[in-house]
Parts: C-alpha cells; structure tokens; sequence
C-alpha cells in the first residue's frame, strides 16, 4: 500500500494515450474506491450479523479471518494485473479495485488485531511491524531515479 503511493502515478504514465493525466480525478477515484471497499466490509459484516443467530454460522473471527484472506488475494491479483497489462484504463480499474481491498483491509485487520491481542499487549506486539515496515518503505522511496520522490 504504501509504494502503491509513490508508484500509481509513473504506473499509469507508462502506457497513457494522452500526454496529461488527470491525476485529480484519478485520485479521487482512488479515494471512493477505498470508501466502497469499507462500506462493502459494513455490509458483509452487518449482514452477517443478522445469519450469526442460525445454527451453523461463523463466528466474528471465521468470518474476519476469512475476510482477511479474500481481501490479501483479491488484492494481489489486481496488482499482478497492473503488472501484466499494458492499458492505462485497466491498469487504473485494477487500481481501484486494488484500493477497494485496502478500505476493507483497515476494518478487518483491526478487528482481528483488536480479538486477538490483548490492549496491554497490542503496542507491545505491533511495534516490530512498524519497524519492519519502514525498512522495506523507505529505500525504494529515496533511491535514484526512475522511482525517487525526492530529486
């Protein structure tokens, strides 16, 4: 997610059949696609909800975990298709497909975080992956051209 913001805009540069992107609207877009996303999360979760008193249903954490699964896969498969396709409109719907996974993403990991690890733990239990996470971020954001943000 957070090379996607540095990279969405040379990704869609690349294969641009006219010169100026609007990369306002194209944004935009992003942004309502990660909105449907947490909405869609609503829906799925509050439907659930109401089949969570039949016999047989799963529980919160099945379906978080199962949330989690599909949204990871669905995910990589939009960007495999923005890797492998060579058209700007379906790199940009595979992006905003890809942006949808991470509004569902947010909710459902930290519905997952907040199940399974205990408040007293949870900084405690999350601040490696904070670390981890800024290792890989940060060469690739302040390396040489042609991906460099700052020239």
């Amino acid at each position: 997610m957070y090379l996607f913001v540095f990279l969405w805009v040379p990704s869609l540069q690349e294969f641009a059949v006219s010169p100026g992107l609007p990369l306002g609207y194209i944004f935009s877009s992003f942004m309502i696609s990660m909105m449907l996303g947490s909405l869609l999360y609503t829906v799925i979760v509050s439907s659930s909800q109401k089949q969570s008193q039949k016999p047989g249903a799963d529980s919160s954490l099945t379906l978080h975990a199962k949330l989690s699964s599909i949204v990871c896969a669905i995910s990589a498969l939009a960007l495999a298709t923005t890797v492998a396709s060579y058209n700007e409109h379906m790199r940009f719907w595979a992006f905003c497909v890809f942006e949808a996974c991470v509004g569902m993403y947010y909710p459902v990991q930290g519905t997952l975080r907040g199940t399974l690890i205990s408040n007293e733990h949870r900084a405690t239990v999350s601040s490696p992956f904070r670390l981890s996470l800024f290792t890989k971020v940060d060469p690739p954001t302040s390396s040489s051209p042609p991906y460099s943000v700052c020239h």
